[in-house]
């Protein structure tokens, strides 16, 4: 008897699981000759919920999901403004927590970029968000952001372009003077980077003795003397001593210090130097510049002579080195030139007024003038290849 009953329950079972299968197949064929691509999103993982909000937007945007893998955050995706375009940049859903909360201009803003990594900041401040979305990357805007306002604003006027992020970034770029770069770029838009810094760098973007300012005398051996920076005419070396070594000299006594032991190298090797010009005062370079002029005309003199107070002879730390035998004009093709260029960093002189550097410094080439800076100093400068005038801004300045 309990057997019987047992088996009528469990065919009652059987005939009520059947019909509930039934039903599910009957609602399954119901749903899937009703709504459009049931049967596909049910398969890529779907679940109803989901595939009644797909339904909800056009044929081009499900003929999208049909062929992508399941996408977990499809209702986020589908019903969040922005999310999915954000999402694509490759932006997380954590980010997206905090980013979606931001203002509408912002968050259009920030999908016109890459993937920020500095995405906070972007949204935190104004003024980086609008270095970024004129075109500088991550990198070069924090650094352009960490200027003055005034300053920033004056940057953003010029168009970017695509080598102006390396601008920023190079360690030759005096960031207070980025509008003066990209000023100088304008004008000269087929110039190459390095010929934009050199010009600014030196203050060559514009004319000769132009917004003349007082030398520093703070700066000891390493002060700066060009068309631009002048010495009073009551300056005088507080050092100065006279020494005979390879000649009569005045000079610092720094500078006698290793002018003596060069002059002694120089002499240990066979060679024959001679000190032809050392200090001058401001009087007598202007004696000196008013019979050039006289001579030559002014335009032709500035450019082999430097009028009074721009003279590096007036700091004492300037010589004029010559051999017996040889010229200003014949000095370069001496054993003694070529030992110099080769040693002469060694005691903290270097050449102040080269071939390849004229349009800078303004003065032709004089194999015969160096200058001391000491040792250190002299030997990096070697090694980064600029004029002294752009070493003095990018170092020493």
């Amino acid at each position: 008897m309990k057997r019987k009953q047992v088996r009528r329950i469990l065919i009652v079972i059987a005939v009520f699981m059947i019909a509930i299968l039934s039903l599910n197949k009957i609602e399954t064929f119901i749903k899937e000759a009703t709504i459009p691509h049931y049967k596909e999103l049910t398969q890529i993982g779907y679940d109803d919920e989901q595939i009644l909000i797909i339904q909800e937007h056009g044929d081009e945007e499900i003929e999208t999901i049909l062929i992508s893998e399941y996408q977990p955050d499809i209702i986020k995706r589908l019903t969040l403004p922005h999310y999915a375009d954000l999402r694509e940049i490759g932006y997380s859903e954590q980010d997206l927590k905090t980013i979606l909360k931001a203002e509408e201009a912002a968050i259009l803003g920030l999908k016109k970029l890459p993937l920020l990594n500095t995405w906070k900041t972007y949204l935190a401040r104004p003024g980086y968000r609008n270095i970024l979305l004129s075109g500088y990357g991550e990198e070069a805007g924090q650094k352009i952001d960490g200027l003055s306002e005034t300053l920033v604003q004056s940057i953003l006027e010029f168009p970017h372009r695509g080598d102006y992020d390396e601008l920023v970034l190079s360690e030759q770029t005096i960031l207070t003077d980025l509008a003066s770069y990209l000023s100088y770029w304008q004008k000269h838009p087929t110039a190459v980077l390095r010929d934009v810094q050199e010009r600014v760098n030196t203050e060559t973007d514009r004319a000769y003795y132009t917004g003349i300012i007082p030398a520093d005398p703070s700066k000891g051996n390493l002060i700066l003397v060009n068309k631009y920076v002048r010495l009073d005419k009551n300056f005088i070396p507080s050092t100065l001593t006279t020494i005979e070594v390879c000649g009569k000299a005045t000079v610092t006594s720094d500078t006698a210090a290793a002018l003596t032991r060069m002059c002694q190298a120089m002499i240990s090797a066979g060679l024959h130097p001679k000190v032809t010009s050392s200090y001058r005062s401001y009087s007598t370079q202007a004696t000196l510049y008013n019979r050039y002029v006289a001579n030559n005309g002014k335009a032709s003199a500035d450019t082999f002579s430097a009028r009074p107070g721009h003279s590096e002879h007036q700091t004492g730390l300037a010589i004029d080195i010559l051999t017996n035998s040889s010229s200003l004009s014949t000095f370069k093709n001496t054993a003694e030139y070529r030992w110099m260029v080769e040693h002469a960093v060694e005691y903290g002189f270097i050449q102040r007024y080269t071939d390849q550097k004229q349009s800078i410094t303004g003065y032709v080439s004089e194999p015969w003038h160096w200058r001391y800076v000491g040792e250190s100093t002299a030997i990096d400068y070697q090694t980064k290849k600029l004029t002294f005038d752009e070493y003095y801004r990018l170092y020493i300045q």
